[in-house]
């Protein structure tokens, strides 16, 4: 979405990029409502709740976003918590083959998250080009260590 307004700014066509960045805004609102919210039912304890929110978070967002961004990998961690969380729960409830689910959920989430910001860290200078500007590519960056620093903080 973002690439195909960029397009149209690009091409002078403003009424359609218009349209499409409304989408674009309107969309990040939501997930940024819905990560919020998200956070909310987890400290309540409301697992179930905060992973429907988060799920729907990441579709919208890989919407608007290409899937290597640092935003998809920060929801991939939120997602690898609840689904810790949900293990330790059924850990406690004796429930052994879902709590293994979990566990195998939450690896695969944090492995995903991983992938997603060495590629950033190890991204060459010929992408930064693609960024735009240097200031973007240390955002993104940062924001990569940041990615790691809370995976391996749990």
């Amino acid at each position: 979405m973002r690439y195909l307004s960029t397009m149209l700014t690009k091409s002078k066509r403003f009424a359609e990029a218009e349209i499409w960045l409304r989408k674009i805004l309107h969309t990040q609102e939501l997930t940024k409502a819905s990560d919020l919210l998200s956070l909310n039912f987890e400290t309540l304890g409301k697992f179930k709740e905060s992973e429907e929110l988060m799920e729907r978070s990441l579709a919208a967002k890989t919407k608007i976003l290409h899937e290597d961004h640092f935003m998809i990998a920060f929801t991939l961690v939120q997602l690898a918590r609840l689904a810790l969380h949900k293990f330790l729960s059924d850990m406690k409830n004796a429930n052994s083959e879902v709590a293994t689910y979990y566990l195998a959920r939450a690896q695969e989430l944090s492995n995903d998250s991983i992938r997603i910001a060495e590629g950033i860290l190890n991204s060459s200078s010929k992408d930064q080009n693609k960024l735009n500007s240097t200031f973007a590519m240390d955002r993104d960056k940062i924001a990569a260590i940041t990615i790691l620093v809370c995976l391996y903080s749990h």
